[in-house]
């Protein structure tokens, strides 16, 4: 699974990290790091060096310092900030997201298939029917239903992170737009702050934990006139 392509990537791991290649469980190829030990899981049925790419840029990521993802499970994790919205599975949805959006750039330039960045390419990541629930059940009245502000904060980011070009999400964004026009925009600016984010900075007065704060305070002050049950 290591070429022309990946090859400067996997000496950069291997040098930083203690590399663990086991089975895949679920068929999945998947990546763990925990301290100096990075663990891939690689289904054996289905060797494919585009997949095993991906997750070698997840780990690319956090060599340069960069821990969006755990940096968002602490900060909503770790109080009582919406716990109904911000679920672990949202948090890790966008923190996997946020990743992707980093990682699908270094990918193509390596020369891999933008096809196989992701198993599920070919799958439209937010139908009509889940935007119609979206729209019935947001809000009722005073009351804001945690479950579909959840829901559409998660279609936001996989359509943001998609990287299938031949979808156009433009009609999709803009009905989440109407359904909430103050949470799309807090979330888009969150993109946008990370699109522009250099993983290769080095300035301690704007790091991407300012991203996440500043994420964590604005939904602050958007939810603080809401009921949301």
């Amino acid at each position: 699974m290591i070429d022309s392509r990946n090859d400067k990537l996997w000496k950069e791991i291997t040098s930083k990290y203690e590399v663990i290649i086991h089975p895949s469980p679920n068929l999945e190829y998947s990546c763990n790091a925990k301290g100096e030990t990075v663990t891939f899981y690689v289904p054996l049925s289905n060797y494919c060096m585009g997949s095993f790419t991906h997750e070698l840029l997840h780990i690319y990521i956090r060599l340069k310092g960069v821990y969006m993802g755990p940096c968002l499970s602490r900060r909503f994790n770790g109080g009582a900030f919406l716990p109904k919205v911000f679920t672990p599975q949202l948090v890790e949805h966008v923190g996997n997201c946020l990743d992707h959006i980093k990682m699908l750039p270094l990918y193509l330039d390596m020369g891999f298939p933008r096809e196989k960045f992701l198993l599920d390419y070919h799958e439209h990541k937010c139908t009509i029917q889940e935007l119609n629930d979206i729209r019935t059940y947001y809000k009722y009245s005073a009351n804001y239903y945690s479950q579909a502000v959840e829901v559409f904060i998660g279609k936001f980011l996989a359509m943001r992170a998609d990287p299938n070009n031949g979808f156009n999400y433009e009609s999709s964004l803009a009905e989440l737009k109407l359904i909430d026009g103050e949470l799309y925009r807090i979330l888009d600016d969150l993109v946008i702050s990370w699109q522009n984010y250099d993983l290769d900075s080095d300035d301690i007065f704007y790091t991407y934990r300012d991203i996440v704060d500043k994420l964590y305070d604005e939904l602050q002050q958007w939810r603080a006139d809401k009921v949301i049950i």
